[in-house]
């Protein structure tokens, strides 16, 4: 590949590379991008981790990409691109064997991009945290309302171009 010329070289084939690679091409440049993994996507890729029969995400604690404009912008839901998210998004183990296990309380509508909490999941949540915390369960349910008004007012600013 020593005689290929590009506009724009992405060094890295992860959710940003990719993006900003497919805006630039969008925009008439001609563009290359180099990734060492044998596949696309970085923190978007599941791998057996952490023991064998598990899949899991070892990059990325929470990725909201899929609600930025880029989503729509290439039209992603119409190629059959498809996220699959998990029902349970989070699990702790502790020393003394207890556990607990988080659901995926958001409700994803692929073709608008929105998305709305799903309450019985996030009580069925709040039920978990009170099985070890109890205190702690009570007070994350008085912040609830604060924090979801919070989330929102922070993803439209950081997707508003």
């Amino acid at each position: 590949m020593a005689d290929a010329s590009f506009d724009a070289v992405m060094i890295g084939g992860g959710v940003n590379g990719l993006i900003l690679g497919n805006y630039l091409a969008k925009n008439g440049m001609k563009v290359g991008i180099f990734e060492k993994n044998p596949e696309l996507g970085g923190a978007l890729c599941s791998h057996s981790t952490p023991a064998p029969g598990f899949i899991g995400n070892p990059c990325a604690d929470m990725i909201g990409w899929w609600r930025s404009p880029m989503y729509h912008d290439f039209k992603l839901y119409e190629r059959g691109f498809e996220i699959i998210f998990p029902e349970a998004i989070m699990a702790q183990v502790f020393p003394d064997g207890r556990c607990l296990v988080f659901l995926d309380a958001l409700d994803w509508n692929k073709e608008t991009g929105d998305i709305i909490p799903n309450m019985d999941i996030v009580a069925k949540n709040l039920k978990e945290i009170a099985r070890i915390a109890p205190k702690d369960a009570e007070r994350l349910e008085r912040a609830l309302d604060q924090y979801m008004l919070a989330g929102i007012a922070f993803e439209n600013s950081v997707f508003n171009p």
